[in-house]
């Protein structure tokens, strides 16, 4: 299990957290994009959470790629200090999430 939290990018802070699933090796990661610094990925107040759509051959490739879908994702959101809901600290409602293709 990898636990790991960066930032900031954009203004915004991300927290990964990439384990093992199956016997076979085999590990998906989780993404928290958080408008302050987490102190955890589980304790994370966050703007928006995902995962990555595939599982990977470990846990570091699935961190990498965790990473690579948080920065496109922080990508297509305005710089923190313009969004609504990163100034509240409250999660993104599902028309924000729409307008910035958080859903896509």
């Amino acid at each position: 299990m990898i636990e790991r939290i960066t930032g900031p990018i954009r203004g915004y802070f991300v927290a990964f957290y990439a384990d093992e699933f199956s016997q076979s090796g085999e590990s998906l990661a989780y993404y928290k994009i958080c408008a302050g610094t987490p102190d955890s990925y589980w304790g994370a107040p966050c703007l928006l959470k995902d995962g990555i759509p595939r599982s990977c051959a470990s846990d570091e490739e699935a961190l990498r790629a965790a990473q690579e879908m948080a920065r496109l994702q922080i990508g297509n959101l305005p710089p923190a200090d313009q969004l609504a809901a990163a100034r509240e600290n409250r999660p993104m409602y599902s028309f924000e999430l729409q307008q910035y293709g958080a859903l896509d």
